[in-house]
Formats: structure tokens, C-alpha cells, sequence
């Protein structure tokens, strides 16, 4: 146990982060529960969740409400992108690269034993930028097609009735994909894979163990200690080691 007390730490996400996924999570969670049973209005779960809701009109104004909020969280995000470049904090190392393919498939090789080590990794992973332009997708397509939903009058005025319709499908179908992503593949990740559980900490406290950094980003570690001499923080000390740029990588 005093071990685990004296490990070394390093600082992956700002406050900003966290407060985005924060309210990305609420959000993500309400708009769940309140969209998903009228998609299986027979389904038990969804008459249960109906009932704790006080209704399907009081389901409906909390489904609104979590969207408003999934839109500020959104815009949120992109002022702080807009942000970091200017202030040449550079995001451009979660855009795909050739590696992620070659990464992908090294993968593939170790999990059938056809490669004896997994792929050395950089600040993100193949995963984990599939997982963010994931929820850059189905947010930009949730928030259309319920923007459509949401004001019928407005929308059928300046776009062809046929929107209606299919915008419900739409929103309908994206939903059901983002929350299978979110309970299987992001649940499994972020809780129950035996590198992380019970749970990363990282959306809570920000950051990352020198063990965990090592593990699962090799290459961002061996930057890291190339441009940076200290070796992070004690989690007894109250000063934070911030990563290098290595974003711009």
C-alpha cells in the first residue's frame, strides 16, 4: 500500500477535459435513459425507467434539457480546440495517421499470437481516436437530426418535408449504435480491462501513473523524459508535471 501512495504520476487531462467529459457523461447518460425506451416502449426496462421519469412528457423535457447541455459541452469543446492551437498547444496527434493502420494491424498480430509484444503506442492510440472521432460523428449527427425533431415547424419551412421522416430513423439508429459503443466497447476500456480495474482514474483526478504511462504509451513516455528531465509527481506533492507538447508530434 505505500507503494501504491509514493507512485509517480503524470498530468494527461486539464480541468477543461474534465469538465467536458464530466458533462458529456451526464448528458450521454439522460439522453439515454430517456430516448432509448421509446425506441423499445415495450421492453420492461423501458417501462420501469418511463415510470421513475414521471412520464413520457416529463421523460421527453429531461431529453430536451440533456441535449442543450450535450450542445454546450460541444461548443465547449471546439472553443478550446480553437484555444489550444492558438496558443500553439497543438491537437493534431489525435488526427488518424498511417501508424494507427500499422498499429491496427500489429494489434491483430499480437492478439493471434502471430507478434510476441503488442504495438508501442504514442499519446493516443488507435482505440482511443476511433473512440473520439466516434463521438465527434454521432454527436454532429445527434444534434442535426434532433435539431429537426425538436423544431418541425421552423426546419420543414427551409428543408423538404422528406427530412422529418428520416432524421427519425436516423437519430433513432444513431442513438442505439452510440450507446452499444459507450456500455460495451467504452465501459470495457475505461472499467473492466484488466489494465484499468475497477476504473481509470484519469477523468476524475487527470492524471496518469508512470506504470500505466509506460504500458500504454511507450513512445509518449520516452519523449516525455527526451525534452523533460523531472520525473513527474510524487501523488503526496502538490505540484503537477504537465506533458510535453507532444501533440504536435
Amino acid at each position: 500500500m505505500q507503494e501504491k501512495h509514493n507512485e509517480i504520476e503524470y498530468q494527461r487531462w486539464d480541468i477543461h477535459q474534465r469538465i467536458q467529459h464530466f458533462f458529456l457523461l451526464i448528458s450521454f447518460t439522460l439522453l439515454m435513459m430517456t430516448g432509448l425506451p421509446l425506441k423499445f416502449p415495450d421492453s420492461t426496462i423501458s417501462k420501469v425507467l418511463m415510470y421513475l421519469f414521471g412520464g413520457v412528457e416529463s421523460a421527453g423535457k429531461l431529453h430536451r434539457i440533456a441535449a442543450s447541455v450535450l450542445i454546450l459541452v460541444s461548443i465547449y469543446h471546439v472553443i478550446y480546440l480553437v484555444y489550444k492551437i492558438i496558443k500553439r498547444k497543438n491537437v493534431w496527434a489525435m488526427l488518424p495517421r498511417w501508424k494507427d493502420v500499422q498499429d491496427l494491424l500489429g494489434m491483430l498480430k499480437y492478439l493471434f499470437g502471430i507478434r510476441p509484444d503488442r504495438p508501442r503506442f504514442d499519446r493516443y492510440t488507435f482505440t482511443e481516436k476511433f473512440e473520439y472521432w466516434a463521438v465527434i460523428w454521432g454527436s454532429a449527427v445527434m444534434i442535426i437530426t434532433g435539431f429537426i425533431m425538436w423544431f418541425p415547424v421552423f426546419t420543414t419551412r427551409i428543408l423538404p418535408g422528406i427530412f422529418m421522416p428520416l432524421s427519425k430513423v436516423i437519430h433513432s439508429y444513431e442513438a442505439l449504435l452510440a450507446a452499444l459503443a459507450i456500455v460495451i466497447w467504452h465501459f470495457y476500456h475505461a472499467h473492466l480491462s484488466p489494465d484499468v480495474f475497477p476504473m481509470s482514474r484519469i477523468w476524475l483526478t487527470g492524471r496518469i501513473t508512470e506504470k500505466e504511462l509506460i504500458h500504454k504509451h511507450p513512445l509518449e513516455f520516452e519523449r516525455m523524459k527526451r525534452s523533460n528531465n523531472s520525473p513527474g509527481i510524487n501523488t503526496n506533492e502538490a505540484n503537477r508535471n504537465e506533458f510535453p507538447s507532444s501533440e504536435s508530434q
